[in-house]
C-alpha cells in the first residue's frame, strides 16, 4: 500500500489532512490489514481494511461496537471515520485511533496478568446493554435457541454436511440451556486483541461485537487460551472469571462444544477458499493446536466431523 493509496481513502473517507508522510503495515490477519498512517502535524491514524469481508458486513459491527461502548466508557478504540465502499482501497475500513504500546501477551502467563486481562472480560459482560441504542447502532442480539438456525444455513452455503450431527447435537440441548442475562461480547477476547497504552489497557478487534449469552464470549476465551497458552492458563482465566462473576456459569460444557464447532468450521471454509501463505500457515497451525479440542467435542457429543478428520489423518 503506498501513501498515494491512503490520501485517496483519506480523501474518501473525509478525514483531514489527507497529505501522508508514511504508511507502514502492521497487521494482515485473517480478517483484514492493519495500517499505521502518519500525517504531518496530527497524530497518527489506524486504517482496518476489511479484506475477508468486502461486503462490509464486518466493518459495520464494528463501527457499532465503537459507538456502543464509548457511550458507557468502555476501554475501546475511537471511531474517527468509516467508509463502507470498496473504492479506492478495494475493500471496506474504518479509521480509528493510533494506539502505542504493547500486546497483552507480552505480561506472560502470570496469575496477575490473566487477573487483569480477565477483569476487562468480567466488566464487559457486567454490562446491561441499552437495548435502545444496541438497535439504534445495528448490534445484532442473539440467543442460545438462534444458534443452530443461523449455523445451519451457513452449512449450505459451505457445503459441510460433516458438521450437522454436532450441531443438532447442540441444538437439541440449547432449549434445555439455563437462561442467564444477555450481555455484550467481543466474541476474540485473548491477549493479542488487547493494547497496553499509557491510559491503561485498550481492547481491539471488535469484528464479532453482539448481545448474547457471556458463557459464549467466555468458552470462546478458554478454547483459544487452552489451544495457544495451554490447559493450565485456561484453569486459571475460568477460575478469575468464576471469582469476579460466580453466577451464571452453568452448562459451560455446551458453549466449549459450540466454540470448538464454530472454530472448526471457520476454518474449513477458509481453507478451502484459499489464502495467502503466510495466513495460510497460521491456520494450518491452529488446525494442530485444535486437535485436543476436536477430540473432546467429538467425545461429548457422540459425533465426528468428515471434513474436520481428513485434517488429522
Amino acid at each position: 500500500m503506498q501513501p498515494e493509496d491512503i490520501e485517496n481513502a483519506l480523501v474518501a473517507a473525509g478525514i483531514h489532512p489527507t497529505s501522508v508522510i508514511r504508511v507502514e503495515e502492521v497487521g494482515d490477519g485473517w480478517e483484514c490489514r492493519v495500517f499505521r498512517v502518519g500525517r504531518d502535524g496530527v497524530d497518527d491514524v489506524a486504517l482496518r481494511l476489511y479484506t475477508a469481508d468486502p461486503s462490509g458486513g464486518t466493518m459495520r459491527t464494528e463501527v457499532a461496537a465503537y459507538r456502543a461502548l464509548e457511550q458507557i466508557e468502555y476501554p475501546a478504540p475511537r471511531l474517527l471515520a468509516q467508509h463502507e465502499s470498496r473504492d479506492p482501497l478495494g475493500a471496506p475500513f474504518v479509521l480509528i485511533d493510533w494506539l502505542d504500546g504493547p500486546l497483552a501477551d507480552s505480561l506472560g502467563a502470570s496469575h496477575e496478568a490473566l487477573d487483569e486481562l480477565t477483569g476487562l472480560l468480567v466488566r464487559l459482560h457486567d454490562i446491561t446493554p441499552d437495548r435502545e441504542a444496541a438497535a439504534r447502532h445495528a448490534v445484532a442480539v442473539r440467543t442460545n435457541r438462534d444458534l443452530p438456525a443461523g449455523r445451519s444455513a451457513a452449512l449450505d452455503e459451505g457445503d459441510l454436511d460433516g458438521f450437522r450431527p454436532a450441531l443438532q447435537w447442540l441444538a437439541e440441548r440449547a432449549r434445555d440451556i439455563e437462561a442467564v442475562p444477555l450481555s455484550y461480547v467481543h466474541m476474540d477476547f485473548h491477549p493479542r486483541n488487547v493494547i497496553l497504552t499509557r491510559r491503561g489497557p485498550v481492547v481491539i478487534d471488535w469484528g464479532g461485537f453482539a448481545i448474547t449469552d457471556p458463557r459464549s464470549d467466555l468458552a470462546w476465551s478458554l478454547l483459544l487460551a487452552e489451544a495457544y497458552m495451554g490447559s493450565d492458563t485456561a484453569a486459571r482465566i475460568l477460575s478469575a472469571y468464576a471469582n469476579r462473576r460466580p453466577d451464571g456459569l452453568e452448562d459451560l460444557s455446551f458453549f466449549r462444544v459450540s466454540a470448538v464447532w464454530r472454530r472448526l468450521a471457520t476454518i474449513t471454509v477458509m481453507l478451502r477458499e484459499g489464502l495467502p501463505p503466510g495466513v495460510k500457515d497460521q491456520v494450518l497451525e491452529g488446525v494442530r493446536l485444535l486437535e485436543p479440542a476436536y477430540r473432546s467435542l467429538t467425545e461429548a457429543t457422540g459425533t465426528t466431523i468428515n471434513e474436520v478428520e481428513g485434517l488429522y489423518t
